[in-house]
C-alpha cells in the first residue's frame, strides 16, 4: 500500500470465517509495516469483528 507521503507500506490480513448454523461470524485481523525503522518490526495492528450469536437473523429474500 502506497501513503499519502508516497512511502510503501506492506500490509498482511488475516481472516477467520465460522460457519456454524446460530453462531456464525467473521474475524478479521490487520497488520501494516513500514519500509523502515522500529514500525518494521512492531506493526500497527487491528481487528475487527462481524456476526455471532447475538446478531439479528435477517429476513428471509425469497419471502
Amino acid at each position: 500500500m502506497t501513503g499519502p507521503s508516497g512511502r510503501i507500506y506492506t500490509v498482511k490480513t488475516y481472516s477467520f470465517w465460522d460457519t456454524e448454523e446460530w453462531a456464525s461470524g467473521l474475524y478479521v485481523k490487520v497488520k501494516v509495516y513500514a519500509p523502515a525503522g522500529w514500525r518494521s518490526r512492531v506493526p500497527w495492528a487491528g481487528h475487527f469483528e462481524r456476526g455471532g450469536p447475538d446478531d439479528p437473523i435477517p429476513p428471509d429474500p425469497g419471502g
